[in-house]
This record gives C-alpha cells, sequence and structure tokens, in this order.
C-alpha cells in the first residue's frame, strides 16, 4: 500500500488538477449505467401501468439517449487528461531513475539480478508509473458504480443479488489463479525477452553488422535470434492454450447460469413477484454487476502486480551517493591495502597500496587481465573495493576508455562533458581540441563546434572514422582545468612506434595536471615518471623505468619480452 500512495503523492504533485478531473470523469462513467437500468425500469412501468407515451415518459427517453451518448464523450475527454498526466508524470519519474543510475555501483551491472530489476523499473519509468493511476482511478470509479449497482438489484431482489456476488466471487478465484501463474510466467518471459533484445540490436546496429558480416556469423546469430522467439512464442502459447481450456469452461458453466436467472425473472414476473420493469433492471444490470466485481478484482490483482514493478523503482531510486571514499588532505589518490573481487569471483585485486601526485605521470602496466582497468576504475570511484581504504582529493579526474563513447550530439558536446561547468569556456575547448589531436576534425566542419557528429539523428552530421573518434574521446579528457586523467590502452589501435610518439605528446600535455596511463606495453611505460608492474593482481613492482630495469625482477622480464617490438 506503501507504494501505491507514493505513486499517487508523485502524481498530485506533477498534476493534482487533472486528477481530481479524470477521477470525477471516471465516477460519472461508471455511474451512468445504473442510472440508465434505473431509468429503463421507471419507462417500463411507467409504460405497463398508462399503456401510452407521456411526457414524463419522453423526457425520460431524451435522457436515456443523452446519457448513453455521454459515455463517448467524457471517455474522449478523459483521455486528453490521461495523456497530459502520462507525458508529465513519465518525465518526472524518468528523471529519478536516471539520476539514480548515475549513482548505482558500477558492480551491480554484472548482476543478473540487477539487470532484470533494471529491465522492469525501465519500464515501469516509461508509461508503468501513469498506467498504475489510471488503473486505480478506474477501480475507484469502478466502486462507486458498483455500490450504486447492487444497491438497485438488492433493492428489488435480495435473492437475485446474492446470486450474482457468488457468481461473481467464482470468477475472481479464477482470475486470481491465472494472475498468480500469469506473473511467475511474465518473468521468465522478461528474461527471454532481454536476450531477443540484445540479439535484436546485434544484427540491426551499425557496428555489430559490420563485425557479423565479415566474420560470416551473421546467420548464426540470426538463427538463434529465431529459436529464442520461438522458445519465448512457445512458451507464450502453451500458457494461453492452458487457461483458455480452463476460461471455457467457465464460460459454459456462466452461459447456463444466464439462461436459469433469465428464466427465474420471467416466472418472477408472471407470479407478480417482479414488475417488469424490475425484470429489466435486474436482467440489465446482471452482467454489469458481475463483470464490475470481477473486473474490480482484476484492477486491484493487476494493481498488486505493478507494486511489485513500483518496490523494485524505489529501491532502484533510493539508490545513494556512492561516495565511499575518504577524502585525501595530501596526496591526490591513495590506496591502502585494497583488495577487490567481481560476484562469485576470485579476487582481482590483491593488497596493492600506492600513492600518486597531483602532476605525476604513472603507467599501471601488466599483461592483459591482470587487474589493471579494475585498479584505475577504484580510483574513478566506479568500483568499491570490498577490502582496504581509498583516499583522494577533491579534484576532477577524467577518464579515457579503450571502449569509450560515441555520443551522437554537436562536437562541442562531445568534448566539453570533460567538464561541464566550464562548457561556456572557447578557450578552453580549443585547447583541449589541440591537446587531444581533433584539430583535423575541427578544420573539416570550418571550426563549428555545433556540428552533429554521426548521423543517427541527422543526415547532415559527419561520419567520423574510429580513429578521429578515439581523439574525440581523448580531447574530453582534455578538456577543463589541468585536470588529471586516466588512459585506459589508448594506443590499443596502434603500432609501437606509433604509440611512443603518442605518448610523448600525451606526456607533455599531462605535465600540468597528471594522469595514469593503463597499459600492456612498455613503449609506453618507459618514458612515465613512475611504473606500477602489475601481475594477477597484484603490485608487485613499482618505480622508475631506469629503477626497474636495474632490478632485474618480473618488470624487466616482462621488457625482454616486447624489446624486440621497438628496436
Amino acid at each position: 500500500m506503501k507504494n501505491l500512495i507514493w505513486t499517487i503523492k508523485i502524481a498530485w504533485k506533477t498534476q493534482a488538477v487533472f486528477l481530481v478531473l479524470i477521477l470525477i470523469g471516471y465516477s460519472l462513467l461508471y455511474l451512468l449505467e445504473p442510472l440508465s437500468s434505473l431509468l429503463i425500469k421507471q419507462l417500463v412501468n411507467g409504460l405497463e401501468e398508462q399503456q401510452m407515451l407521456s411526457k414524463t415518459m419522453i423526457f425520460g427517453m431524451i435522457l436515456l439517449y443523452f446519457l448513453i451518448s455521454l459515455q463517448n464523450i467524457q471517455y474522449s475527454f478523459s483521455m486528453v487528461f490521461i495523456e497530459k498526466i502520462e507525458n508529465d508524470l513519465s518525465c518526472v519519474i524518468q528523471n529519478y531513475f536516471f539520476k539514480a543510475i548515475e549513482k548505482v555501483n558500477l558492480i551491480q551491472f554484472d548482476r543478473s539480478e540487477f539487470l532484470e530489476k533494471l529491465y522492469r523499473s525501465k519500464n515501469m519509468s516509461w508509461y508503468g508509473m501513469s498506467n498504475l493511476l489510471n488503473e486505480i482511478f478506474h477501480m475507484i470509479a469502478q466502486i462507486i458504480g458498483l455500490i450504486a449497482t447492487a444497491y438497485l438489484i438488492g433493492k428489488e431482489s435480495i435473492l437475485f443479488f446474492l446470486l450474482f456476488l457468488g457468481v461473481s466471487f467464482i470468477g475472481h478465484f479464477m482470475d486470481k489463479w491465472y494472475m498468480e501463474e500469469a506473473i511467475e510466467n511474465q518473468k521468465k518471459l522478461d528474461k527471454m525477452d532481454r536476450k531477443i533484445t540484445y540479439l535484436f540490436e546485434l544484427l540491426s546496429e551499425k557496428k555489430s553488422v559490420k563485425e557479423l558480416k565479415v566474420g560470416k556469423w551473421f546467420s548464426w546469430i540470426l538463427k538463434k535470434w529465431e529459436n529464442e522467439n520461438e522458445q519465448q512464442f512457445e512458451s507464450k502459447i502453451g500458457f494461453t492454450k492452458k487457461w483458455n481450456k480452463k476460461y471455457f469452461a467457465l464460460g459454459s458453466a456462466v452461459s447456463l447460469f444466464d439462461k436459469l436467472v433469465l428464466v427465474g425473472l420471467a416466472y418472477s414476473v408472471m407470479e407478480s413477484h417482479t414488475t417488469l420493469g424490475a425484470f429489466f433492471l435486474i436482467y440489465n444490470s446482471k452482467d454489469s454487476f458481475i463483470n464490475g466485481i470481477n473486473a474490480l478484482f482484476q484492477s486491484w490483482a493487476s494493481i498488486k502486480e505493478q507494486e511489485v514493478y513500483i518496490r523494485e523503482l524505489r529501491e532502484l531510486l533510493k539508490q545513494e551517493d556512492s561516495l565511499w571514499w575518504k577524502e585525501s588532505q595530501e596526496e591526490l589518490v591513495s590506496l591502502e591495502n585494497i583488495s577487490f573481487s567481481y560476484p562469485n569471483r576470485e579476487e582481482v585485486i590483491k593488497n596493492v597500496s600506492c600513492t600518486i601526485q597531483k602532476g605525476e605521470v604513472v603507467a599501471i602496466v601488466g599483461e592483459n587481465g591482470s587487474g589493471k582497468s579494475t585498479l584505475a576504475k577504484i580510483i574513478l570511484g566506479l568500483l568499491q573495493p570490498t577490502k582496504g581504504e581509498v583516499k583522494k582529493r577533491k579534484e576532477r579526474i577524467n577518464s579515457v576508455y579503450q571502449d569509450f563513447v560515441r555520443f551522437e550530439l554537436s562536437l562541442k558536446e562531445n568534448i566539453v562533458f570533460g567538464d561541464l561547468e566550464e562548457k561556456e569556456r572557447r578557450d578552453l575547448l580549443e585547447k583541449a581540441i589541440i591537446k587531444g589531436g581533433s584539430s583535423h576534425t575541427y578544420e573539416q566542419v570550418k571550426r563549428d563546434e555545433n556540428t552533429i557528429l554521426g548521423k543517427l539523428f541527422d543526415e547532415n552530421g559527419i561520419e567520423l572514422s574510429g580513429g578521429e573518434w578515439q581523439k574525440i574521446a581523448v580531447s574530453r579528457g582534455f578538456f577543463g582545468k589541468n585536470p588529471f586523467i586516466i588512459f585506459d590502452e589508448p594506443s590499443a589501435s596502434l603500432d609501437p612506434i606509433a604509440e611512443v610518439k603518442q605518448f610523448k605528446s600525451i606526456k607533455e600535455d599531462l605535465r600540468e595536471g597528471g594522469g595514469i596511463i593503463i597499459t600492456h606495453r612498455i613503449g609506453l611505460a618507459k618514458n612515465a615518471d613512475r611504473i606500477l608492474f602489475m601481475q594477477k593482481g597484484e603490485l608487485v613492482e613499482q618505480g622508475t623505468h631506469k629503477e626497474l630495469i636495474e632490478k632485474k625482477g618480473e618488470y624487466a622480464k616482462f621488457f625482454e619480452m616486447q624489446a624486440k617490438w621497438y628496436q
């Protein structure tokens, strides 16, 4: 119930007036049917008694026609209000959703349970909230309409009221049984749907299609997508067939009951226990009462189902800022005996201790899988160590990842993301463009920083090569007031000679702010102020290139293995 109250509170803050109008509109809509039944009863009894049309009856017929017409008009007006609330409420909830995602510890994205909750919460943040709100108001209006209908039937015949109530409860228990199984089935379908969506994106996005075509894997992935779709369809159709049989049996029983009610009412009229008007009122109200009770239970079941997703969404929205590190007054970064492991895996960082100063250029070196990138994510605050202590100064740390994001936005937006507080500083923008090596792209767009990169949203946008996108990412890292920058494998696509040139350029540009270079190539590392050499998650050696070579330890062996590349 707390989650429902929370939903209504959010909606009330967003559009209180429209909520009141919708509730009034729905209430009138559900009251029209009992009012129409009452009017029909009066008309029939009047005809039976007077055997002719009076002015009152003619007025009653006109009123009945008006009420029927009003249903369609009222529904159309309600839809306008509903769409307004849907739009406003979705915007508010999505804003909360994205701010919560920003606070989520990165390790959560390696947990399938979290990803499934995230998938459901994302759907709920779109139109799920407004659908739930709509369901709540429908249910309130249904209750008002049912009370009116129950009063009219009970006033004429308690027996028929109790019979209708009993039948409606049988339908409710059937629907409850169905809903419980439907929820479990939907959870399975959600898991399948995530995989189908992933495979669909592989088959339709430019980046993956290129690799699939070259590797001739397209048909293989397509077959997997077809198999997943087929399994999902079989799960859906199997569930539908199972319940169609049960509902067919229930429908047959309800049909027989309907005929018995008709016979019973006719007998009651013939025996003068019931008026002809009451006959029409009870029989006309039967379906609306039984269906209304069932619809009420269905609405409640649907609300309870959606409340589960609201609870998951609220749990996600309660994310606190993951500022788990302590503030440092001296070193830029200080790591003390930190260890880290991903869920259900061995430690990938083991008891690492080191300090990094502002203005220092440090290379973290090691083979693939040695823990370099994980250590960098801990320094950035993206991952929280399972053991140990991290201290950082309150200074901006930028990053350039090997798998950098290609923002299909303007050139300026792509770069100023490095420090949005300085986004209007054109001098810093041009400085970052030069340092990142994006001058050619800048000249290509005639120094118009508002040019859109990529053609996803703008046909006039310019396409960049992979190398040009990488330079834009490097420029983004350099944007700001002398930021400390972490480069993750910045030369992965370069040959050994080109990487040495790139590092010399990066080192010179980093001299003011400092930075970390993560690499498995010693061509970059040898020119750093200090080298941290990692092996199997441990920091086994640290020092300058010269010191580590003279030590003739693990780094020296690693250097000798690669030295021939740079001769």
